[in-house]
């Protein structure tokens, strides 16, 4: 399995601002957490491993 360029954040959440950080090379062995409530739509919802869904008031 070949090294996969990820980037570890795209949004500050404190700021709700864009981040524009470079990739960094994810070795081959990494857990990849996505986090997102759209991410369970079904074009996507195939193409996740494991799914936890977390409900909790804010």
């Amino acid at each position: 399995m070949a090294m996969v360029a990820i980037r570890n954040r795209v949004i500050d959440l404190a700021s709700d601002q864009q981040i524009d950080e470079p990739p960094v090379q994810a070795p081959p062995d990494a857990i990849l957490i996505v986090d997102g409530s759209f991410l369970q739509r079904g074009e996507l919802a195939g193409l996740w491993d494991d799914v936890v869904f977390v409900d909790t008031d804010f």
